[in-house]
């Protein structure tokens, strides 16, 4: 599977890794993406270091955090200074 990023998608400053997914709005900057990642509609990524198959779900705010593999985030969640260990889910 390759690559999607959303024509309306921001990606600046970041390490994209295979797979990834960034949908429609979506901001990732300063960040550091692993493979088959995805960071929803209207989401925010920044200053992060994400697993690979990490969910980040739409209308979510992850800022300054480090979330490890196949970890998902729900709907409208938003995370600070997180570290999040494999096989999380918060929402």
């Amino acid at each position: 599977m390759a690559k999607f990023i959303d024509s309306t998608a921001n990606i600046s400053d970041s390490e994209l890794g295979e797979d990834v997914r960034c949908y429609r709005n979506s901001v990732v900057s300063h960040s550091k993406l692993g493979c088959g990642v995805s960071v929803g509609n209207d989401s925010n990524v920044e200053r992060c270091v994400l697993g690979q198959h990490v969910a980040i779900n739409r209308r979510s705010y992850v800022n300054d955090s480090i979330i490890g593999d196949y970890s998902y985030a729900g709907i409208n969640t938003t995370m600070n200074f997180v570290r999040m260990g494999k096989f999380c889910s918060i929402a």
